[in-house]
């Protein structure tokens, strides 16, 4: 939200420009919004506004004794790992890369001497695909840690590769096969399920 949104939502807003959704949440006393946050693995202990905590501003907008403590609560529990991400977008693109590769090749040294070989390397062109894989975490906090696995469908090795954004490219794919891909997300706590497997044909 922009800083006009905000000013127009509460007299507290200056507060929540940088703050989470689970501090937000604590502060109007939205018990269940607390409670699906930290289920799905966000962090109570993410200082906000003032070095403040979710803890910290219970009621702090809108409060009412009992579901206060009932918050107070939840913000307590030990933390969870992350609820998996969604199940990953992913968009193909075909393309060329240059590949290298070694090959023995055979050349005359001079009159009189033997045949003699040599290594070479050579540059060429060849047909791969990249895949953008996309995928969303409202409840999560930039920055957050995400490993991709993917792997041909036939294959029961995966590759792994990990980012700290909501999408990363995956290069030198091959051309008409099928891939699968899964994600999964890291908190302090640990790393969540990976999300639901999709399957990507090149």
């Amino acid at each position: 939200m922009t800083h006009a949104e905000l000013e127009w939502e509460s007299l507290m807003w200056h507060e929540f420009v940088e703050a989470t959704c689970l501090y937000i949440a604590a502060s109007y006393c939205q018990e269940n919004v607390v409670q699906w946050l930290l289920d799905s693995g966000v962090s109570p202990t993410t200082r906000c506004y003032c070095n403040q905590i979710p803890l910290d501003v219970v009621g702090q907008c809108h409060y009412d004794a009992a579901t206060a403590k009932k918050v107070r609560g939840l913000l307590k529990r030990p933390p969870e790992v992350p609820k998996p991400p969604m199940a990953p977008s992913c968009n193909v693109k075909m393309g060329t890369e240059e590949m290298q590769r070694k090959v023995v090749e055979e050349f005359d040294p001079g009159p009189g001497l033997p045949v003699q070989t040599r290594a070479k390397t050579i540059t060429e062109p060849v047909q791969r695909a990249r895949v953008v894989v996309q995928y969303k975490t409202y409840w999560l906090p930039p920055g957050t840690n995400f490993e991709i696995r993917y792997r041909l469908r036939e294959d029961e090795d995966w590759t792994l590769t990990q980012t700290r954004s909501t999408s990363k490219t995956i290069h030198s794919l091959l051309p008409e096969n099928v891939y699968v891909f899964a994600v999964r997300a890291q908190n302090d706590t640990g790393w969540s399920e990976f999300s639901q497997a999709v399957e990507v044909p090149t």
